[in-house]
């Protein structure tokens, strides 16, 4: 296994809103009833035209000419050596028409290089607003706010809906581990939807959507994404690629005993990949119940949950694998019946 390190460029985490007072209650009211997030830093663009669908599986990982209008799918863009650069949500609007998001401006900007004469790209991020509501109380609040409009949703699809008098796009989706949704709407009429959505939902920051998406196993790509590493490696080859070879590195999660320096915590420009024995550790957060749990690379054959490693950054000292994820392990929260 290589030595070295690799340092790309990624999102200033410490630009976005750290927490609006209290990241531990935010953190909480998404796990026992309803926080609300905003996502505008996300990126986006609408592909239109016969060659949209050719473009977009030229750009990322997944096949999605087969996918039908009002689904989402997830996937992943890779560099040329097969390696994740970052994840991103592609939405089919209807038979010409799709929309990709990104945490990424950089593959928006990539994407526009990518029009001609049977595509148009427009990027639509200065004009959007992207809010999240996650928790278990967020069929009720949606249902209170635009009726029966989302009845019988499935996981991963969208709808036009109105709230107050305000249309947005809203896909269920999200990134806490519970039932959630995104609200896609005008930046004109972004201040609005905030206000309707905070009476119903506690407002959070990214404190709070950090500690819920490291217990869910979900990556953040600014980080986990650091390190050279593949779809197999960080246990979505299903997402995409050639597979790799698993056994080099695998993502797993840990708990330790330590202590979060700051949150929201990001490995330094040094991180390197893990030798034996080793965690490099890409992702932690404070835990529910003190210490920490976090999410790093182990030598592929060294992934067994209770099994003890060093942290190769002298961080966090020596941690414990964990299931991944830590916090419902089949994932059945946020897939669940919808009302």
């Amino acid at each position: 296994m290589a030595d070295g390190h690799i340092d790309r460029d990624r999102p200033n985490l410490a630009a976005l809103v750290r927490d609006y007072g209290d990241a531990q209650a935010e953190y909480r009211a998404a796990r026992e009833a309803a926080a609300l997030f905003d996502f505008s830093f996300m990126a986006r663009a609408r592909l239109r035209g016969p060659g949209a669908a050719a473009c977009l599986e030229a750009f990322q990982s997944r096949r999605v000419s087969a996918l039908a209008e009002g689904r989402i799918a997830y996937s992943l863009r890779l560099d040329t050596d097969g390696y994740v650069r970052t994840d991103l949500t592609t939405w089919r609007v209807d038979d010409q028409t799709w929309e990709v998001f990104s945490g990424d401006a950089r593959d928006v900007a990539a994407l526009a290089g990518m029009a001609g004469n049977d595509l148009e790209i427009d990027d639509l991020g200065a004009d959007t607003a992207i809010f999240a509501v996650q928790g278990p109380r967020t069929p009720w609040i949606m249902h209170r706010l635009c009726g029966d409009a989302l009845d019988g949703i499935e996981y991963f699809a969208f709808r036009r809906v109105t709230i107050e008098g305000i249309d947005c796009t809203v896909g269920r989706l999200g990134y806490s581990g519970e039932k959630g949704v995104e609200l896609i709407v005008d930046r004109s009429h972004a201040d609005d939807l905030w206000r309707h959505l905070a009476a119903l939902a506690r407002p959070g920051g990214f404190i709070a959507i950090d500690r819920l998406r490291i217990e869910a196993g979900f990556l953040l790509f600014a980080n986990e994404c650091r390190l050279p590493v593949t779809p197999a490696e960080l246990g979505m080859a299903r997402f995409g690629g050639d597979g790799g070879d698993a056994s080099q590195m695998c993502l797993v999660a840990f708990r330790a005993g330590a202590s979060v320096p700051s949150e929201p915590w990001q490995p330094g420009a040094g991180l390197r990949l893990p030798r034996e024995g080793e965690i490099a550790i890409t992702s932690a957060c404070r835990a529910r119940h003190g210490g920490v749990v976090g999410l790093g690379f182990v030598p592929g054959d060294e992934a067994i949950p209770g099994r003890d490693a060093r942290d190769n950054a002298d961080t966090f000292g020596s941690v414990t694998q964990a299931s991944n994820p830590v916090y419902d392990p089949d994932k059945r929260r946020p897939r669940g019946p919808w009302r």
